[in-house]
């Protein structure tokens, strides 16, 4: 499978390390382009968390966690794109039905505070939304319980949803600024990828 991402090609596979011994694939980090974070300051844009993908059984959780925040009084963007047939009338006023262009995406990505990362049973390995938040200087907010175990992870950046005791609606508001480490950034870059690639062979 391909990816398309700034004008280059990347064959998925290579960040989930079960994916990878299943397969016989050569294991390489998730990675993003620094130029892809070059974004402008847009109102339109704005809100205190984003979140966007397919349904794939995320719906009720999500809709569970958008309501619970505009309840407290966070501005929420949380598109759910649909991914099957039957929804009820509640779910249908929930999903986002319009095409969401990734350029737009990145300019989400630019005038959020948070971006919400919800990841499906089971799966390893960083999403797009990780490298995202480290990009863009986002806090991250997510279901992954194993993404203390990497080298980025730190609770002034990362709140683990179902296993982070402290208040969700209170790190979102805090106004600090994610603060993400250049070095370890850059080991998640498009250029660092490549020269792994170069080492392994």
């Amino acid at each position: 499978r391909l990816r398309l991402l700034a004008g280059v090609s990347v064959p998925f596979g290579f960040f989930d390390k079960e994916d990878c011994k299943k397969h016989g694939l050569q294991y390489n980090h998730q990675f993003y382009f620094y130029q892809a974070a070059e974004q402008q300051q847009d109102a339109a844009y704005a809100s205190d968390i984003f979140f966007i993908g397919k349904d794939k059984g995320r719906l009720k959780f999500l809709q569970d966690v958008d309501k619970k925040l505009r309840k407290a009084g966070i501005d929420t963007k949380i598109f759910v794109v649909p991914d099957r047939i039957a929804y009820d009338e509640t779910e249908k006023r929930f999903l986002h039905q319009e095409r969401v262009s990734y350029e737009e995406v990145l300019k989400y990505n630019k005038n959020t505070r948070c971006l919400l990362e919800v990841v499906q049973e089971y799966q390893e390995g960083l999403t797009m939304r990780v490298v995202e938040a480290m990009f863009f200087a986002k806090k991250l907010i997510t279901t992954n319980k194993l993404i203390e175990n990497y080298d980025f992870y730190d609770p002034q950046n990362v709140y683990i949803i179902g296993k982070d005791t402290r208040d969700l609606v209170t790190f979102i508001q805090n106004r600090a600024a994610a603060v993400w480490k250049p070095d370890i950034v850059y080991r998640y870059s498009f250029e660092d990828w490549l020269q792994n690639f170069d080492k392994q062979g």
